[in-house]
């Protein structure tokens, strides 16, 4: 999206929440000043590469940097105005459908990506969407749920809309997200069933012990960890609310 674009969605939104406005606007176009990177893996080698801004990748990284922004902002460090720009940034240019269609195929346009971006600059904020983002629930993890559940769009009307509504669920996320009910109940419900899950292969396999063995009950032990997704659920339910 145009910098213009970036900046007046993020002022519109926080400025609706009663945010000061002005740094996050400035910051939501701090990727394309100073790009993120991540590494890929080659043949040979590992090389780093500019963040893309659209695709799974950069919901990752707003996502990450949503859950920066909250920590930073309850431990009263300014960095969150960094960490929230950059987060709404990533959103508003994944909402940017960068593909075009021939026949039954996908790829990837430049001069779609670049007119359609054209098109949603003419547009002014939609303040239904941001009405539509504050009335969600937004618990952390229905935010991740919406984020990533959110498909991009190729109408300028349409990106608009995403990118603010998404704005919207983001800055509410990190600065008055809603509470799950009986959050430390059900956390250290899961804690504990996880800390089972995760030792029961290395209690069973504990009746021979080798080296086999042991490598085996590790393997099983982390396979349990990642696919203990209630776990994952309340622990960040739990740590969104912990500085």
């Amino acid at each position: 999206m145009k910098w213009r674009t970036h900046k007046a969605i993020t002022r519109t939104v926080c400025s609706k929440l009663g945010i000061q406005a002005e740094e996050i606007a400035n910051a939501s176009v701090l990727p394309d000043k100073e790009p993120d990177y991540i590494y890929r893996t080659g043949r040979r080698r590992v090389y780093r590469v500019r963040a893309p801004h659209h695709g799974r990748e950069a919901l990752d990284l707003a996502f990450n940097y949503l859950k920066r922004a909250r920590k930073a902002y309850l431990r009263g460090d300014r960095r969150y105005i960094e960490y929230l720009g950059r987060a709404l940034h990533y959103l508003q240019d994944y909402s940017v459908d960068p593909k075009e269609k021939l026949w039954i195929f996908e790829y990837r346009s430049g001069h779609a990506h670049d007119e359609r971006e054209n098109g949603v600059a003419r547009f002014h904020v939609p303040e239904e969407a941001v009405s539509t983002g504050f009335n969600e629930v937004c618990t952390p993890h229905r935010v991740k749920e919406i984020v990533y559940g959110a498909k991009p769009k190729k109408s300028p009307e349409e990106i608009m809309f995403l990118a603010t509504y998404l704005s919207a669920i983001a800055v509410k996320s990190v600065f008055n997200p809603d509470k799950p009910p009986k959050l430390e109940e059900n956390y250290s419900k899961a804690l504990k069933i996880h800390v089972v899950l995760v030792l029961l292969p290395l209690l069973i396999l504990l009746a021979g012990v080798t080296a086999s063995t042991l490598a085996l009950a590790a393997i099983l032990s982390f396979v349990m960890h990642k696919l203990d997704f209630n776990y994952h659920r309340w622990k960040l339910e739990h740590d969104w609310f912990r500085p």
